[in-house]
């Protein structure tokens, strides 16, 4: 499960691989669906118990269904190379998607930072207009009794005076 890519070993001199690939790939399915989803690599192995033109139909045949397949010999290490530098070729290439897809997503999360920070900042600003525009209006008011209070104690005085 945790693995990046799956390596399926059938044995190609025995006259029912085709159906022992099956076997595995339905059990996997079966297992967990996701494995499915994984890379896999089809190994025909014991390739130097057969001849040239039977590794070539058996491979032809599993490629009309499978998309990495490998023929390995243990003996002499036939095909070995190639399987591990496609193993190791993809696994760089998965860690270089991470990497892209790690970067992209730290500069998503730093957008999203800077937009959230000018909300609170714009948020902020709102809030001390708002402040500042009832203080004003305070002191409107303050300024409007202060002058209501001088227009009456003139008002007073000038009846004072009449009198």
């Amino acid at each position: 499960e945790r693995c990046k890519v799956l390596l399926h070993l059938a044995d190609i001199s025995s006259p029912d691989f085709e159906q022992d690939i099956e076997c595995i790939m339905t059990e996997i399915h079966e297992y967990d669906p996701k494995l499915s989803e994984k890379v896999s690599c089809i190994c025909l192995t014991k390739c130097d118990l057969v001849d040239e033109e039977e590794i070539e139909e058996a491979k032809a045949k599993v490629k009309q269904k499978y998309k990495n397949v490998f023929c390995l010999a243990s003996w002499d290490k036939l095909g070995i190379n190639d399987m591990l530098d496609f193993v190791h070729d993809y696994l760089i290439e998965l860690r270089k998607k991470e990497l892209i897809d790690q970067e992209a997503l730290e500069k998503e999360l730093i957008e999203q930072n800077r937009i959230e920070k000018e909300k609170l900042e714009k948020a902020e600003i709102e809030k001390q207009e708002r402040k500042k525009a009832v203080l004003e209006r305070k002191a409107l008011e303050r300024a409007a009794i202060k002058e209501e209070a001088r227009k009456e104690k003139l008002a007073k005085e000038a009846e004072k005076s009449e009198n």
